[in-house]
Parts: structure tokens; C-alpha cells; sequence
């Protein structure tokens, strides 16, 4: 506080309604304002960390197109004057679709299940990208890259196609796989030159 008060944004928590981009492409976020779906909030410029930014999917409605409990991305917003701002923070409904971290991970993910993992204590990375779903949106199929170490902590990088094809390098070895596994080609160091 200062002698004339309060100097600073206030932030609020709410939920997104929609996103869009402004005429200079900068991307937006509508936050749902107090009163329900009636009492939406001017659209705020979005802030991000540098070298990163992300765009929520549409909140899910109810019939009488108020957001349902825990579907819709988080945000945190403030007006000051002319100037909005905001924050987007999680999604619940994509808390069970990326892995849970260990200390010192981290992780980045989309709202149809993808994500890209740093495990904390392997220093082990994992891309994950589903491509078909069945009828309730769970993945069916996907493909996984995983650089780093395996359950053996032997050093890992493999390429593993979602139809079951594989390139993996562990350890000392090479290995190309077909669709089924039982198909190979293994290249092994054998010896000096």
C-alpha cells in the first residue's frame, strides 16, 4: 500500500470461453465474467513464457450453455483501465492424459492426450502423440519416442510407430523392427577396425 492506495493489478480466476486472435496475432482469451455465461469478460491478451504458447480447447456447456464443473481451462485475469491481461493455467480435463511428475520433471501437453516429458530423476524425455481414438475419445493408438535411459537404466533412444514398428538404440545395439516384432535387423559393434 502507498499513501494513495493500492498500485497494481488485481487477478481473478476463472474459466475460458473462447479464444481468438486479435488483428495483429496476438492470441486472446474471453474469461467467463461473475454471473455465468452472461457476464463475459472483455477478451484479454494472452501472456506467455517466451518460446512458448498454448491455446485451450472450448469450454464443454450444458444445456443451458453454462461451462460444466471442471471443463474448461483455468485463467488468470486483470483489467487495468484499458489494458487486459491474462494468464492461462491448467485444464482438469487433462490432468489424467500426461504422466505424473516426479520431482523435478516437467511437462508439456495437448488437449487430445499428446505430451512431451522430462522425467526428473531418469533425465529421460518421452514424446507421446495419439492418432486414433475410439468412441470415447480414449487413444488407441500412438506413437512414442523415448530419449534417455530405459527401466535398466541402460542409455535408450527409441522411435516406436504406433502400428508397431520400431527403431530402438540401447546400449551398444541397433535394432529395426517390423510391424510385429518377430521381423529385425540387429547391428552390433563386433570389433576393432
Amino acid at each position: 500500500m502507498t499513501a494513495r492506495g493500492f498500485v497494481g493489478l488485481t487477478w481473478d480466476l476463472s474459466a475460458v470461453m473462447l479464444t481468438d486472435f486479435d488483428e495483429h496475432g496476438f492470441l486472446r482469451a474471453q474469461p467467463l465474467g461473475y454471473g455465468g455465461k452472461d457476464a463475459q469478460v472483455e477478451a484479454c491478451e494472452i501472456h506467455h513464457p517466451f518460446g512458448f504458447v498454448s491455446r485451450p480447447n472450448d469450454p464443454d456447456l450444458d444445456d443451458d450453455g453454462n461451462v460444466k464443473p471442471g471443463a474448461a481451462c483455468t485463467v488468470f485475469y486483470a483489467v487495468d483501465g484499458n489494458s487486459k491481461h491474462a494468464q492461462l493455467s491448467h485444464d482438469p480435463r487433462s490432468v489424467n492424459k500426461y504422466p505424473r511428475l516426479k520431482k523435478g520433471g516437467s511437462c508439456q501437453y495437448g488437449g487430445n492426450g499428446s505430451f512431451a516429458s522430462f522425467d526428473g530423476e531418469t533425465s529421460t524425455w518421452t514424446l507421446y502423440v495419439p492418432f486414433e481414438f475410439d468412441s470415447a475419445g480414449t487413444p488407441t493408438k500412438a506413437h512414442l519416442v523415448t530419449v534417455g535411459r530405459d527401466g535398466n537404466n541402460k542409455p535408450l533412444l527409441e522411435l516406436a510407430h504406433g502400428n508397431g514398428q520400431a527403431i530402438t538404440m540401447l546400449d551398444e545395439s541397433l535394432v529395426m523392427s517390423g510391424k510385429g516384432g518377430s521381423t529385425f535387423i540387429e547391428l552390433l559393434e563386433t570389433g576393432g577396425s
